[in-house]
């Protein structure tokens, strides 16, 4: 599917989205199995933290968030039937972002939206699309709260940048990222300087949340900060290899890219 003009919503409505989408890969960077799967977002439908409730012509739409803090579930009914669910990061850095398109999927519920941010071009999955789709114009600025989920991190060193056929020599507190060309437009490849490190639990699981630049706007080695675009980067601990994120080390990994507008 090309990327639709989110101005001209008479156009949407006659172009039937064409991308299925679907969440797999992305619950395996918080939990280990499709049972803590399960778990997770049926734990949100029958005791949430919140409800987003909202009437879309003639569907019911509602959206279950689990108890968690800043990692939970979001499991979007349409109707009282589940349509979707998926790991939602509650703990987003703002940022002022301009919509270049919308990516969206076939449940009409569900997006990924193509966009710069302080002149890079990205993309991230809007986890509260089914809520803020009506609001959208093309190159218009909005304030989204981004994070990422990691498939995979861990410390960098000199060598082969994963999937990018190139070698690095990283000097230290470098900082971009990558579109991961084995993935969807929302992953990235990425290296940076840990700023923070938080432990926290999801479904029992070990996960860190890291405070961690996603470029700078400024020289890619800028040590001082000032030009940072920031983000926080949940991690599984399982998907570490053994290692423990620490403030300082340089890290590298493949990261699912998501924001939302509160």
């Amino acid at each position: 599917m090309g990327i639709l003009s989110c101005s001209n919503q008479k156009e949407r409505e006659e172009m039937k989205p064409e991308k299925a989408g679907g969440h797999g890969d992305h619950w395996f960077t918080v939990v280990e199995s499709d049972n803590e799967i399960e778990s997770a977002f049926f734990k949100g439908i029958e005791n949430p933290e919140f409800v987003e409730s909202l009437d879309q012509k003639r569907d019911k739409i509602k959206a279950y968030f689990s108890k968690g803090g800043m990692l939970k579930s979001c499991t979007v009914t349409v109707n009282n039937e589940i349509w979707t669910a998926y790991p939602f990061a509650a703990d987003g850095i703002a940022h002022e972002i301009t919509i270049h398109g919308i990516e969206e999927w076939t449940n009409g519920q569900e997006a990924q939206i193509r966009c710069t941010l302080e002149g890079a071009s990205l993309a991230f999955f809007d986890t509260m699309y089914f809520k803020n789709k009506g609001i959208y114009e093309q190159s218009k600025k909005y304030t989204f709260h981004l994070s990422a989920l990691a498939y995979y991190l861990t410390k960098l060193e000199t060598g082969d940048l994963l999937d990018r056929n190139i070698t690095i020599t990283p000097e230290k507190g470098a900082a971009g990222f990558f579109w991961f060309n084995k993935g969807d437009i929302d992953d990235f490849i990425f290296l940076a300087p840990v700023k923070e490190v938080t432990e926290l639990k999801f479904e029992n699981r070990t996960v860190y949340r890291i405070k961690a630049p996603l470029f700078r706007e400024g020289p890619l080695y800028r040590l001082n900060g000032e030009d940072d675009v920031d983000l926080f980067i949940f991690v599984l601990a399982s998907r570490t290899g053994g290692y423990i994120p620490a403030v300082g080390d340089d890290i590298t990994g493949i990261m699912w890219l998501q924001g939302y507008i509160k």
